[in-house]
């Protein structure tokens, strides 16, 4: 999915009214991203970011995403709620919500990775989402049902 595409759909499912509100990263951003992190996006997260990795308007709306500090956020609540899951290498954390959930991919691998859950009291969910195409979509079908 491109980032054209991307927006297509999230205006289609009325998660802004308008273009302007969804506003991307540049390829400078997204690379400065990458080297502060220390990894390669997979080409769908590079796509992501270039449609909404700066304005998102109300995709996922309340929750923390697309921030490279995430990934540390996520090891460190892990690590003080002495939990004995450690983050694979390469991963990348999209989403976090209220400090207990978060969603992330390890990078290294495919285009269009799976993206795994976490959620405090319950653990992994492994390939949650098939691919991080179907995570974006999923968000915006479930804007469309319920917002």
């Amino acid at each position: 999915m491109t980032a054209d595409e991307i927006r297509a759909l999230l205006l289609d499912a009325r998660i802004c009214r308008s273009g302007d509100d969804l506003v991307g990263l540049d390829a400078a951003e997204i690379a400065r991203w990458e080297s502060a992190l220390g990894v390669r996006f997979p080409r769908q997260y590079r796509e992501l970011l270039s449609a909404i990795g700066a304005r998102r308007a109300q995709f996922y709306v309340g929750t923390d995403l697309f921030r490279p500090d995430l990934t540390e956020a996520a090891a460190d609540m892990l690590d003080e709620n002495d939990n004995p899951i450690t983050l694979p290498s390469g991963t990348v954390v999209l989403s976090m919500h209220q400090g207990y959930q978060f969603d992330s991919l390890v990078c290294g691998g495919r285009d269009d990775p799976p993206v795994h859950h976490f959620l405090e009291g319950r653990g992994w969910t492994l390939d949650h989402w098939p691919s991080l195409t179907a995570w974006i979509v999923g968000a915006a079908d479930w804007h469309r049902k319920y917002l």
